[in-house]
């Protein structure tokens, strides 16, 4: 077994992990694509609805673990939680519906901007909306409400409208 390890994590040109990992150039491409994604949600969605929001980076890639995908035509996936903030009986609490919506077209008005963003997912999915990119992959959005008085985390689904959630939690 020890010769056999440096097949596995070693310096050679054919490793278990450089055959599962995304490459460097790879990994540059879906930061850079999910940081600008990102800002532009943070802006926008704040200029047109008034609400503060964040984003939280989550799933396979905040963890370390992202795999190149399994079959060909697969695409790498990458999570970006789109947060909401507002307090308590606040007059006009928007629903998840509607937060819904608001990502949705934000991502294809990105879209319409981006090259490199080559559709987004229509209709989108139950509990996140998807932007899928060149290079193999999509970012998904999931929509969230962050109460800023207690900071509990709800997310928006189309048709179940809010379910109890805390990724951040999780991480």
């Amino acid at each position: 077994m020890g010769r056999a390890s440096s097949l596995f994590n070693g310096t050679g040109e054919q490793t278990l992990i450089s055959r599962v990992s995304p490459t460097t150039r790879q990994r540059e491409f879906l930061q850079n694509s999910w940081n600008a994604l990102a800002e532009h949600l943070k802006v926008s969605l704040r200029d047109k609805h008034g609400y503060p929001i964040s984003t939280w980076l989550q799933g396979s890639y905040k963890y370390g673990t992202l795999i190149k995908p399994v079959h060909r035509g697969e695409e790498y996936d990458v999570d970006l939680g789109v947060y909401f903030g507002w307090g308590q009986g606040e007059n006009l609490e928007p629903t998840a519906d509607q937060l819904r919506r608001w990502v949705q077209q934000e991502l294809v008005d990105y879209r319409d901007q981006c090259a490199e963003v080559q559709s987004v997912a229509e209709p989108p999915k139950e509990r996140c909306s998807r932007a899928s990119y060149q290079h193999q992959f999509h970012i998904d959005t999931p929509v969230y409400h962050l109460n800023s008085d207690t900071d509990k985390r709800r997310l928006a689904c189309l048709t179940k409208g809010w379910e109890g959630s805390a990724p951040g939690a999780f991480y």
